[in-house]
């Protein structure tokens, strides 16, 4: 027979010790399930890609197509990796209405659709300089529109 010296009962430990880890690993189905967690910023980063999540809100960014999303409270946006140029916005106001645009590449209003909170409508269309070209709003049983 084998004399057993340290190394031997250091590597049986060990095993045992992986082999018990391994057993509860499979064993839960509660594993990373939490109720809370507290954090001021968490940061997803892969490759050109970037995912932050801070109380105000979840910023996307993507550096290879120059391109970023924000969401936060009431309104998305999307924008340029900087958040210098705005393509898009989405939101709501502090009386119930709510809003979505569409900026061009000057970084001013394409197009507009607003909603009030007593349900009027508009919708209007922009030059390239951000003057607007075509206007209609109404409530449904009347529609107005200018040039």
């Amino acid at each position: 027979m084998k004399k057993l010296d340290i190394r031997s009962y250091l590597i049986g430990a060990l095993s045992i010790t992986c082999v018990v880890l391994f057993m509860g690993q499979t064993g839960s189905t509660q594993i990373g399930n939490f109720d809370q967690i507290y954090a001021n910023k968490i940061v997803l980063r892969t490759g050109g890609s970037m995912t932050s999540i801070i109380p105000e809100g979840v910023f996307i960014y993507d550096e290879s197509s120059d391109m970023a999303t924000a969401v936060g409270a009431g309104n998305i946006l999307g924008s340029d990796y900087s958040f210098n140029k705005q393509y898009f916005g989405i939101g709501t106001y502090d009386d119930g209405g709510g809003y979505l645009q569409i900026f061009n590449q000057r970084n001013s209003l394409l197009h507009e659709f607003t909603v009030s909170n007593l349900a009027d409508g508009l919708y209007q269309t922009y030059d390239k300089y951000g003057n607007v070209a075509f206007q209609i709003n109404g409530n449904g049983d009347y529609w107005s529109k200018s040039n």
